[in-house]
């Protein structure tokens, strides 16, 4: 049932949507997530598994949906392409998503807005070492830029260690 719930729900959002307008009548919160909104140029930097550092550019284009309360990212990498789904959530006070690569699996999203910068923790993902968390943190964050480094834990948040990718996104002229 998850699986055809999953598979509908990509269907929908893959239907032409016009982005749409924030109201002025949504949380204040919705504009956390505002400075993504557009088109970007990417430069990602990666490990590999040997430990070398590559880089390679890509597209990123954000959207709202759902009136604004829903934020849709669309990456666009010639080693990575999918999609992130974040949601406020007006009871838990915190952006909730999904997020959905081609050839991997969905991957649960808990977003917050905290000292100006936007952090995103990532369950469900899974590497050679096991499962870990991901934690995403956006910095540096002005109108036509902005950076994230990523963190992992293999036990649960109590230690952290460099993620492998890190970049930097420069708004599209």
């Amino acid at each position: 049932m998850k699986r055809i719930f999953y598979g509908l729900w990509v269907l929908f959002l893959a239907t032409p949507i016009i982005a749409q307008e924030k109201k002025a009548e949504l949380p204040p919160e919705i504009s956390q997530f505002a400075f993504v909104i557009g088109e970007w140029d990417v430069q990602i930097f990666w490990k590999n598994k040997d430990g070398e550092w590559a880089d390679y550019q890509a597209l990123w284009h954000c959207n709202w949906l759902a009136g604004g309360y829903m934020v849709h990212q669309d990456w666009d990498g010639p080693y990575l392409k999918g999609s992130e789904f974040r949601a406020w959530d007006v009871k838990k006070k915190k952006w909730l998503g999904h997020n959905f690569y081609a050839g991997r699996q969905w991957a649960n999203t808990e977003s917050q807005f905290v000292d100006g910068k936007m952090i995103v923790t990532i369950t469900g993902v899974s590497d050679d070492r096991g499962d870990f968390i991901n934690r995403e943190t956006y910095h540096d964050i002005a109108d036509d830029s902005f950076k994230m480094k990523s963190d992992r834990s293999y036990d649960d948040g109590k230690t952290w260690e460099e993620g492998r990718y890190h970049l930097k996104a420069t708004r599209k002229k």
